[in-house]
């Protein structure tokens, strides 16, 4: 009867708990929705002083049926599979073979001046086209989705794949894109996900659903500072070998931005020679772009997880109130150094109201010829949750930052993939 009582309770408090987190859930979600709209009017407010001091005009909105005097074009295949039967590596001797071939001429050709809500110029949207077709994204995430047309570009490839998902967003395209998507032929819409965040919230939202991108196409905010996050952001969430192209390099903002990424990041490449050919002494020369008649950068990311001087994290990961170690695998096939670690296990209870934070740093000799390419560390003492202890009701996140600290060879130290925690059960006490 007494084991009845406690699970009676222990239900109860759970349900109550569920209570006030859904209730909570619904405050921010509110929250979120008056802040957008309260930016939104903001933007428009704005927009129409700048319009009626003649400082800016803004292009008439045009429906898709008749964007700019033309029409969406009828859904019909322009590129065989066969065409992408081998495995490409994508580097710039490959990009170099395809600008120059007839298969790509005829691409270019096909998107010339169309989709006309693209402000891409037709080499790009025909590399953007042939880089999906080639890749077989499972997940593309494009930054600002303005008039529609390059994620019309990115749609029509993905639906030729049959498989991928384009992600699109647009803080003040809430009432633009919407129905522009919707005159699309239907297996474009159905492969498309148009979310009207900034892409902070944006990235908050695929972080959280776990979407891992294997295309990033950045096109936001084009200050420094918004191009920056936008890299980093779809940086973290880049696969290993994915690419990012940023739109608008002849910019100040997204070319330094990339400039300053590529700097932190040694093992990112660019494919093209636009930043090699960079003079600090032409600070403002262009173009720079990877593509010619373009205005972009492309970056590809390393084939593996990489841990370098910087500390890195893959962000805050749902997890339990005890975190007894982590594991790795190392692809790097010879390595000598230090490699740095830390812990961050945070507990959140009453709606957020109470959070606690438990960490746990420490380094780890490391070498190839006594190692070994797995790595199992564990804790001594378990990292736990005293508040967990005290109540019983938390929820948990654990962030795992590693850095490396190589003594021989520099550089970094390349994972398969991102740590993965090693977990215990709780009993209750430490």
């Amino acid at each position: 009867m007494l084991g009845l009582i406690e699970r009676a309770n222990y239900t109860l408090i759970r349900t109550d708990l569920l209570a006030r987190e859904r209730h909570a859930s619904d405050m921010e979600l509110r929250r979120l929705q008056a802040t957008l709209a309260s930016e939104r009017h903001a933007a428009e407010t704005n927009l129409r002083r700048l319009q009626a001091g003649g400082l800016f005009q803004l292009p008439q909105a045009h429906s898709r049926a008749e964007p700019k005097g033309g029409a969406v074009r009828p859904l019909h295949r322009i590129t065989s599979d066969a065409d992408f039967a081998d495995d490409a590596t994508i580097n710039r001797e490959w990009i170099e073979k395809l600008l120059a071939s007839e298969r790509f001429a005829a691409i270019e050709l096909e998107f010339r001046g169309y989709p006309p809500g693209s402000f891409v110029s037709d080499t790009q949207r025909a590399f953007l086209f042939w880089l999906i077709r080639v890749m077989k994204p499972r997940a593309v995430a494009e930054i600002g989705t303005a008039f529609c047309g390059t994620s019309e570009i990115i749609a029509r490839a993905l639906w030729e794949n049959g498989t991928g998902i384009l992600h699109t967003t647009d803080p003040f395209g809430a009432e633009r894109a919407p129905p522009i998507i919707r005159k699309w032929p239907e297996p474009l819409q159905d492969v498309t996900r148009f979310f009207p965040l900034s892409s902070m919230d944006f990235f908050i939202m695929l972080s959280e659903a776990k979407t891992m991108l294997d295309i990033a196409f950045i096109d936001g905010d084009h200050d420094f500072e918004f191009a920056y996050f936008d890299v980093l952001m779809a940086a973290r969430l880049l696969r290993p070998g994915g690419v990012m192209v940023i739109d608008n390099t002849n910019q100040t903002g997204p070319y330094y931005a990339a400039a300053q990424f590529l700097h932190d990041n040694p093992d990112w490449i660019e494919l093209g020679n636009a930043m090699t050919g960079f003079r600090s002494s032409q600070p403002f020369s262009i173009p720079r772009s990877s593509l010619p008649n373009s205005d972009c950068l492309l970056l590809k990311a390393p084939a593996a997880y990489s841990i370098g001087r910087i500390p890195r994290s893959p962000g805050q990961l749902e997890a339990g109130p005890r975190i007894t170690g982590f594991s790795m695998n190392i692809a790097t096939p010879k390595f000598h150094g230090l490699l740095h670690y830390r812990f961050v296990l945070r507990a959140f209870r009453d709606g957020n109201r109470e959070i606690e934070e438990y960490k746990r740093a420490g380094k780890i000799a490391l070498n190839s010829a006594t190692t070994g390419d797995v790595l199992n560390h564990h804790l001594d003492p378990p990292l736990v949750s005293l508040m967990q202890e005290r109540h019983g009701d938390c929820l948990h996140t654990l962030e795992i930052e590693l850095a490396w600290e190589g003594s021989e060879t520099p550089g970094t130290l390349q994972l398969s993939a991102p740590p993965k925690p090693i977990v215990g059960e709780y009993h209750g006490q430490i």
